[in-house]
């Protein structure tokens, strides 16, 4: 099971990451070759994305803790840290970002330059989260790869624990 929380965290990392990078270029191609359709076609990017967003940062977070489970480690909550930040950002650009740049886009310029910065800030600081949180998997995965779990037997004190040491290098 701890192998199907790895590899699943390693993928939603990496389908989280691609979709951010991949948004901010759509839409800077969409704005930079056709403005009128951009300013159609962004909003429902921005909102599919953000579904798409809490749904891969869900699973990314319930396979952390899992992991976390067989064996925590200071990188490990690190990585769990900026995962939970970054999924709290997009929590706040749906229910607070979102609802403002789509009820100012028409009726105040000045609330739509605000709230658009902020969004914009958001999803940046999102990518740069689960960046470092993509390298902080690879490095815990480079850590536990040093690590060798040894079985106790039943007859030790709390029966039938593992414990960890590091092989010798």
């Amino acid at each position: 099971m701890r192998n199907v929380f790895v590899y699943l965290l390693g993928l939603t990392i990496a389908l989280w990451l691609g979709g951010l990078i991949a948004l901010f270029i759509f839409v800077s191609t969409l704005f930079v070759n056709d403005r009128a359709t951009a300013v159609l076609a962004a909003p429902q990017l921005f909102h599919s994305f953000d579904r798409y967003q809490l749904m891969v940062a869900g699973v990314a977070i319930v396979c952390a803790i899992g992991w976390r489970f067989y064996a925590c480690s200071i990188v490990k909550k690190v990585m769990m840290g900026a995962l939970l930040v970054a999924a709290s950002l997009g929590v706040v650009e749906i229910a607070y970002i979102a609802p403002h740049l789509d009820g100012s886009r028409v009726v105040d310029h000045d609330t739509f330059q605000r709230y658009h910065a902020i969004a914009r800030w958001a999803y940046e600081a999102a990518a740069a989260l689960v960046m470092v949180a993509g390298g902080l998997y690879v490095r815990a995965l480079q850590a536990e790869r040093n690590t060798v779990y040894v079985t106790r037997p039943a007859s030790a004190v709390g029966g039938g624990q593992t414990s960890s040491a590091t092989a010798p290098a």
